[in-house]
């Protein structure tokens, strides 16, 4: 729902022991969360959410209004396809390959120490901390929930296809299914996250029926409404939309204010870094001067 529904993850859960003579077995943890995976190779829900919020402010804008995570994250597994298929044809061990891998690697490193390193003494630790109090306004963020949600809707007239097991095909089969579910959540019968997997009728199946965070504005109204209206760990009723019925759970809610420091604090510092450009490129070049100071450099034009 842009009114499209956007997304986020699903996960599954291991045991994991630590063995020693005298030590105990340690408390069970969580296997990270799995997006996705392709031919094998995990695509999990952290490192997903790191690459999306990774994105420009551009880019990441009009994804959210364009399928957000899931169509992300479609475009991202396309990439790994391709990417694989080059290393199935050994295609990096082309010589031209290998120096433009060897380039990109020196490029990182480059821009990264000077980011995290050079750039340190330019834009200090307080120098973004009175940015972030001088500009609170900047940072207003409105509430936001994060939501999962189940969705069974009939084929005619709804434009969307079931790709899922058990779908509906009349709207009172979708809204039977629906109720059905919410009695197998009530009951415990079945985690949230299993069943929108097997049996949500929309794109967020494949991460567990997550919609990740949204504001009011996104959802279509009939269902902003109820889901703003439950508590945190609350089950909807069953919610009729124009896209069929849904049930919903609302896993958590920021109110509405100021973004905290921590989250605003690497945009804080790339801005004042480029506002300051030229006070980072006088320090890149005093260290470069330094370091070839202290180093033996050796230039033999004759032979160019």
């Amino acid at each position: 729902m842009n009114r499209s529904i956007t997304l986020a993850a699903s996960g599954i859960l291991v045991l994991a022991f630590s063995v020693g003579a005298e030590t105990p077995a340690a408390s069970p943890k969580p296997e990270p969360k799995v997006a996705a995976t392709v031919n094998g190779e995990v695509i999990t829900v952290d490192a997903l959410n790191e690459m999306y919020a990774a994105l420009d402010s551009e880019m990441r804008e009009n994804y959210d209004k364009n399928g957000g995570k899931i169509a992300f994250l479609d475009n991202y597994i396309k990439k790994r396809l391709v990417l694989q298929e080059a290393v199935k044809r050994n295609f990096a061990s082309d010589p031209s390959v290998q120096k433009e891998l060897r380039a990109a690697h020196d490029s990182v490193l480059f821009d990264r120490y000077i980011r995290d390193v050079i750039a340190a003494g330019v834009v200090t630790d307080e120098d973004i901390r009175g940015y972030y109090e001088a500009h609170q306004k900047d940072y207003q963020r409105p509430e936001m929930i994060k939501a999962r949600h189940i969705m069974a809707t009939p084929d005619e007239g709804t434009g969307v296809v079931n790709t899922t097991e058990s779908n509906a095909v009349t709207k009172e089969e979708a809204l039977a299914k629906m109720e059905g579910i919410a009695r197998q959540l009530r009951t415990r019968q079945g985690t949230f996250q299993d069943l929108a997997t097997r049996l949500s009728e929309d794109g967020t199946a494949t991460v567990g029926g997550d919609l990740g965070w949204f504001p009011r504005g996104k959802m279509v109204p009939e269902f902003e409404v109820i889901a703003f209206s439950l508590k945190k760990g609350e089950l909807s009723h069953v919610v009729e939309s124009p896209f069929g019925y849904h049930v919903i759970l609302l896993e958590d809610r920021k109110e509405a204010g100021v973004a905290p420091l921590a989250e605003v604090r690497d945009q804080i510092r790339i801005g004042l870094m480029r506002q300051r450009g030229d006070q980072v490129m006088a320090a890149v070049n005093a260290l470069s001067l330094q370091l070839r100071a202290d180093s033996k450099v050796n230039v033999f034009p004759e032979n160019f």
